[in-house]
């Protein structure tokens, strides 16, 4: 039948259209020669761009004000902005530290005022878990 000798037709087009692309992307990498390799090869410097370059450290806060302003610069992760002289604080935390959670509720994502009352609602414990993150640029700053 005349439909059958069309399909094989098309089917024979498609294969070799195939075998062509197939060939030039082989073509291709030939011609990356070593380089192809070393693009491709595992040196650990994938893994080593997510290594965490960053201390983290759980504060113990007392109740009461801490005497330190969070700001949320880029929007998501709050961030100390200042610190008061005579905070409870101004010994463990810097300007620049990452608050990640208050009592192991997750604060990335808050808003600087959401994070300040959550500060503030448990202000009445006699102790608050504060977990901060400090990158290896903020290490060396006088406290």
């Amino acid at each position: 039948s005349v439909g059958g000798n069309t399909m094989n037709t098309r089917d024979r087009t498609t294969s070799e259209e195939f075998t062509k692309m197939s060939s030039t992307n082989s073509a291709a990498m030939s011609k990356l020669g070593r380089m192809g390799e070393n693009l491709f090869a595992d040196d650990g410097s994938f893994e080593q761009q997510f290594q965490d370059p960053e201390e983290r450290f759980d504060v113990v806060a007392p109740a009461g004000k801490l005497g330190m302003v969070i700001d949320t610069p880029n929007g998501n992760i709050p961030v100390v902005h200042a610190i008061k002289e005579t905070s409870v604080l101004a010994d463990q935390v810097r300007v620049g530290d990452r608050l990640l959670s208050v009592d192991g509720e997750d604060c990335v994502g808050m808003t600087a005022m959401q994070v300040s009352k959550l500060i503030s609602l448990k202000s009445e414990k006699p102790a608050r878990v504060l977990v901060f993150a400090r990158s290896d640029s903020n290490t060396n700053q006088p406290q």
